[in-house]
């Protein structure tokens, strides 16, 4: 049996006939670094043998079916680079011990059915560089603690029932690529970045939100075809209504959407 293979470190069988619920046993050796069962049928709960598996590195079973929360062992695993539990069926609330996964520099919880709040030990995750929390149940604000972490590229945050404000420190990562927050119930009007900031930013998906006032032109400037990489711009800016939700100067948002849910 796999459990029984003391010095084993990796399991792929990706897009494989592989199918019940994900055995605990896979988690069994204490080399074990790498589990690969993405787009199987591999289902059930997380096994509680994960938790204790410190030498993983690569956790990945995206597109699978597997169900139940995480649990708050998960931030024993401060080796963990990659966490990939994108597509399933994951319920809950995200524990507030991921914070202590501190080597993680992918984490994609995206397509699930997570609930509760975002915890803001995520902003301990000093490694991590892709974020994807989209499409999932995720209520409350955004804590701006996500934003303080320097090496972060990427985060999705689309399609979930965040409320509050867009953080004003949004513009801190210095290497941030992508953001995307449409598709929430985020309100107030979108802070204008510091000068200087943004700068290697190509993605800011805001529309479909409840946001109101005016694109700040910091963010125009930094448009490709200005001073900065901004390729897609997208915000509750269409016409009608008259006036707009929110007001985008000529040549600055790529997208005007209109919100139906907004008031």
């Amino acid at each position: 049996e796999i459990g029984a293979l003391d010095e084993l470190e990796s399991v792929l069988l990706y897009e494989s006939n592989i199918g019940g619920d994900l055995p605990g046993e896979l988690f069994a050796s204490p080399d074990i670094e790498w589990v690969d069962v993405s787009n199987t049928t591999v289902g059930g709960p997380l096994p509680d043998e994960l938790y204790d598996a410190t030498s993983m590195r690569q956790l990945i079973i995206g597109g699978a079916r597997l169900t139940g929360p995480i649990g708050d062992g998960i931030g024993n695993l401060n080796l963990m680079e990659t966490l990939w539990l994108s597509n399933n069926s994951l319920t809950g609330e995200i524990p507030d011990t991921i914070g202590g996964m501190e080597s993680l520099d992918t984490l994609l919880l995206n397509h699930n059915d997570f609930e509760g709040e975002i915890p803001a030990s995520m902003g301990d995750l000093s490694n991590l560089v892709y974020l994807d929390l989209s499409n999932n149940a995720l209520a409350g604000p955004i804590p701006p603690s996500i934003f303080d972490i320097a090496t972060v590229e990427i985060i999705y945050l689309s399609n979930n029932t965040l409320t509050g404000g867009i953080p004003a420190n949004y513009d801190s990562p210095e290497n941030l690529r992508d953001l995307w927050l449409d598709g929430n119930e985020l309100e107030g009007e979108v802070p204008a970045p510091g000068a200087g900031t943004l700068l290697n930013l190509e993605e800011f998906l805001f529309n479909f939100n409840l946001l109101t006032g005016e694109v700040p032109p910091e963010l125009c400037d930094l448009r490709n075809d200005a001073d900065g990489n901004i390729e897609s711009l997208h915000a509750d800016c269409a016409i009608p209504p008259s006036p707009p939700q929110i007001f985008c100067p000529a040549d600055c948002c790529t997208r005007c959407t209109a919100n139906p849910d907004a008031p």
